[in-house]
C-alpha cells in the first residue's frame, strides 16, 4: 500500500498532508494554472520535434483521428471526443521521439484529467474551436513546420486552459 501511495506522490496525483496521509490532488486555482503553462510549454515541445520526425504514416494516422474527432462532436458523442483528443495528443507525444518527453506529458495530461474531473463543461463546449486548434497543429506538422507546430500547440492548450478555468472556477463562484 505504502509503495502505491509513494508512486501516485512520485506522478503528482496525490499529496501527503500531515494528519490527514495522502489525499487525491485537488487542483487549487494555482495549481491548474501552474499544469498548463508546464503543458503548454511541453506541448509546444512535442509539436516542435513532431513537425521533423513524424513519418508519414504516423502523420496520416493524426489525420484519421482528428477526422474522427470530428465526427465525434457532430455526433455530441462525448467519450468519442474525449478519446480522440487523448489520442491526437498521444499521437504527436509519441511522433517527437523522445520517451521522457513523453512520460512527463502523459503525467501532466493525467494530473489536468483529474483536477479538472468535476468541471461542467456544457454540451459541445470548444468543439470546433478544439478542432480548428487541432487541425491548425496538424498543418504545420504535415508541413514540416516546427515553428509554427509550436506555436499551434501552445494557442491550443492555452485556449482549451483558458476555457476549462473559467468555467472551473465560475462554477465555484457562483456554486
Amino acid at each position: 500500500m505504502r509503495d502505491a501511495v509513494y508512486a501516485l506522490e512520485r506522478s503528482g496525483l496525490a499529496r501527503t498532508r500531515a494528519r490527514r496521509g495522502a489525499v487525491v490532488f485537488d487542483g487549487s486555482r494555482d495549481d491548474l494554472r501552474d499544469l498548463c503553462e508546464m503543458r503548454e510549454a511541453l506541448d509546444g515541445m512535442a509539436a516542435r520535434l513532431a513537425a521533423t520526425r513524424m513519418t508519414p504514416v504516423e502523420r496520416d494516422a493524426l489525420r484519421a483521428v482528428l477526422a474522427k474527432h470530428g465526427d465525434a462532436i457532430r455526433q455530441a458523442d462525448q467519450e468519442g471526443r474525449i478519446a480522440s483528443a487523448f489520442e491526437f495528443h498521444r499521437l504527436i507525444r509519441v511522433g517527437a521521439r523522445n520517451p521522457r518527453l513523453a512520460e512527463d506529458l502523459a503525467r501532466l495530461q493525467d494530473q489536468i484529467v483529474l483536477a479538472t474531473r468535476s468541471v461542467p463543461l456544457p454540451p459541445g463546449a470548444l468543439g470546433d474551436d478544439v478542432l480548428r486548434g487541432q487541425a491548425a497543429i496538424l498543418d504545420a506538422i504535415a508541413g514540416e513546420a516546427p515553428d509554427a507546430a509550436e506555436q499551434a500547440a501552445r494557442r491550443h492548450i492555452r485556449a482549451v486552459a483558458r476555457f476549462v478555468e473559467d468555467v472551473a472556477f465560475e462554477a465555484e463562484i457562483t456554486g
